[in-house]
């Protein structure tokens, strides 16, 4: 089907030259990426920055043929590129820059990245926004061997119980009549049941210890992450080294540093699972900055 590459709009076949601009039509148009937005060179410039920032690599602008620029990113990355934009416009309306531009509806009504009457801080939203990337939050070891056990302990018992029932069932001790020619069949089935519980709680038992074993090991080595940040980390040298500007706004702050911070602890850390090492910034930041700021009212 023929398309017209300035109108993008597409037509039936045996026409030539679109009927709006009078462009001639091709028969496919050449990829360009999702149109996220289209304003001032300004706007755009600020935004393929937050955007690149915030994870968004692709994230690009370019000028317009008539007057402006646009700003798109990979297509891949459009669902994560239009919420990380809500957030955009909301912080640039709420510091006065500007009127905020009118944002694309979520089509699946998806309402996580919501913005409620008070922005969330910055570390909030990088959880939001790193989790919705990676698929999920990184969750302790310590937390998954809990869940590991109580699961572990409720197959077990739930199995073993099934199987005293039944073979008191059998040897007539149980009040429970059933009919003869299907005993047997009901009989195995319900074993085959409790023996797959036990099967799976012996299983969850061994992860609750593989787990266990990690979540000591990640005790040890945040004890040591804590201490190196201590001794290491100094938020006037991670803005530095980050190219933080005093003109940032506090998200974009918020992932230069992160990845300034990412890139020197994976230097002296190696073979650090990527969700490990965030969980544990996004712990260690609100510490760092914070005091940064204590330390200069003290001043």
């Amino acid at each position: 089907m023929p398309w017209c590459p300035k109108c993008k709009n597409e037509y039936v076949e045996g026409v030539a030259v679109c009927a709006d601009c009078g462009c001639p039509l091709v028969d496919q148009l050449e990829e360009e990426g999702y149109l996220l937005y289209k304003g001032s060179d300004e706007d755009c410039r600020q935004l393929a920055d937050f955007l690149f920032c915030g994870g968004i690599k692709s994230a690009s602008f370019s000028p317009m043929e008539d007057g402006g620029s646009a700003v798109t990113v990979d297509e891949t990355q459009s669902r994560k590129a239009e919420q990380m934009a809500a957030v955009f416009w909301k912080e640039k309306a709420k510091e006065d820059w500007l009127e905020k531009p009118p944002v694309k509806e979520d089509p699946e009504g998806d309402d996580e990245f919501a913005q409620p009457d008070d922005f969330p801080n910055s570390v909030h939203l990088g959880r939001m926004m790193r989790g919705q990337e990676s698929g999920g939050v990184y969750e302790a070891a310590s937390k998954k061997a809990e869940e590991f056990k109580s699961g572990a302990y409720t197959l077990l018992i739930v199995g073993i119980a099934g199987m005293i029932a039944l073979g008191l069932l059998l040897s007539g001790v149980l009040p429970v009549r059933l009919n003869p020619s299907s005993q047997f069949l009901t009989c195995l089935v319900m074993a085959t049941l409790f023996l797959v519980f036990i099967v799976m709680g012996m299983l969850s038992f061994r992860s609750y210890r593989e787990q266990k074993g990690k979540a000591v090991r990640e005790s040890s080595l945040k004890e040591e992450l804590t201490r190196y940040c201590r001794e290491t980390l100094d938020a006037s040298t991670i803005d530095l080294a980050a190219g933080v500007e005093g003109t940032d706004a506090e998200e974009v702050r918020y992932f230069k540093r992160m990845e300034q911070m990412k890139q020197t602890i994976s230097q002296n850390f190696v073979n650090l699972e990527d969700g490990y090492l965030e969980s544990f910034l996004d712990e260690i930041y609100p510490k760092v900055f914070e005091e940064s700021k204590e330390t200069e009212k003290d001043l």
